[in-house]
């Protein structure tokens, strides 16, 4: 009997990716860590990368690499962003959604005005910019992929804590939408033949992450970079008869993970959980969904 864990397995080897010679990618948050490996792999594979970050890459420079300073979490920023990538590209193929902060601000924190003793709005700057800025990128992704008579790609950058309980309360609930915007989107996008799919690495090396290097090693835990994640998001973009997954991955090794839960889904709802069995039915549940494209 095979393990479902087993049949989750994907392999991925870089040197099996595609080209994307011509293709024009867009990717926020690209100036470092996940994005900036995944960039640099879409290079190597003769694609053109436009990044939308607050700032350029420290220390990298390529002739089919060109950084518009954006804020993510503004809808005018993004927008512009976009539409000067048109300008200069006339297309578009692939947008992977990768900007993202930690538990930025600790929001939940119990900050209190010294004068008055009230509790302190914090500025939600983790869900502004990893859930609203992901909103962002989606719809214009789409918007401009419709254009493209090939369709393209989306991918979002979730993570395991999309799926797991992490003690960063703030960073989890942002990373738990973003799996709601896989599962309630790559239904629609199918008809313009543009597909939308997810990471979800686990801890990764990343400018979010560097404090905690020495316990890693100390722990001999293997850490894994962004160039362990970056073949995930080019398989994904290469593939187009992938849409509505997502791709964990953890010390280097890739489990497909939807497909795998769907697979559970009689053990963890129950044999005896409703599904529509006829077109009334479906007519009856679609109902109470309506989304408006």
């Amino acid at each position: 009997m095979t393990d479902k864990t087993d049949r989750a397995n994907i392999s991925i080897r870089p040197e099996n990716l595609q080209s994307f010679e011509g293709d024009v990618i867009i990717i926020t948050g690209g100036s470092s860590g996940i994005g900036l490996a995944t960039a640099q792999l879409f290079l190597s594979r003769g694609a053109k990368v436009v990044n939308l970050d607050r700032a350029t890459p420290s220390s990298f420079q390529h002739a089919n690499f060109e950084t518009i300073i954006t804020d993510v979490a503004s809808w005018t920023s993004q927008l512009n962003a976009f539409k000067q990538t048109l300008s200069t590209h006339r297309k578009l193929d692939v947008v992977y959604a990768n900007a993202g902060i930690a538990e930025g601000e600790m929001a939940l924190a119990d900050k209190t005005d010294p004068s008055s003793g009230d509790p302190i709005e914090p500025a939600w700057s983790t869900i502004k910019i990893n859930l609203i800025g992901q909103l962002i990128t989606l719809k214009l992704a789409i918007h401009y992929l419709k254009a493209n008579p090939n369709g393209g790609s989306i991918i979002l950058c979730a993570s395991r804590g999309g799926y797991a309980g992490y003690a960063m309360p703030v960073y989890t609930a942002t990373k738990h939408g973003t799996i709601g915007l896989l599962r309630g989107t790559w239904r629609h996008t199918a008809q313009w033949n543009i597909t939308v799919n997810a990471i979800a690495p686990s801890f990764t090396l990343t400018g979010l992450t560097t404090e905690s290097k020495r316990l890693f090693e100390e722990a001999n835990i293997r850490w894994q970079t962004g160039d362990d994640v970056a073949p995930a998001v080019l398989y994904l973009a290469q593939d187009k008869s992938l849409n509505g997954r997502c791709i964990s991955i953890s010390q280097g090794k890739y489990r497909e993970l939807e497909g795998a839960l769907e697979e559970l889904r009689a053990e963890i709802y129950g044999v005896d959980d409703f599904e529509p069995k006829n077109e009334k039915e479906v007519a009856a549940v679609l109902s109470t969904q309506v989304t408006i494209w």
